[in-house]
């Protein structure tokens, strides 16, 4: 027993709300991530937030690192992310750097 073991427990049982997932983000190049994108599902519900987004000259793609809720993480799903340049497609995605 240690202070939070019940959180512990829970946690355990019921694995993580959210998680890190990379993003392929459609569109021209990105402004650098300054603060939070949102991004929502097709129904509108915010799901997570992108926290770093940058071009890739090489892949010749945005690419982005999120922070997604479980309901809207696995890799394919298709969501919005507001971005400074307005709303644009993206798609959850592996990590390039793994």
């Amino acid at each position: 027993g240690c202070i939070g073991s019940e959180a512990l427990q829970a946690e355990l049982e019921n694995g993580p709300k959210r998680q890190i997932r990379g993003m392929v983000i459609s569109g021209e190049a990105v402004s650098g991530c300054t603060a939070p994108w949102p991004i929502t599902n097709a129904n509108g519900e915010r799901v997570g937030q992108v926290t770093s987004a940058a071009w890739s000259p090489d892949l010749n793609v945005n690419l982005g690192l999120a922070m997604v809720d479980k309901s809207d993480w696995a890799f394919g799903t298709k969501l919005s992310v507001q971005t400074p340049s307005g709303v644009r497609e993206c798609e959850v995605n592996k990590p390039r750097f793994v």
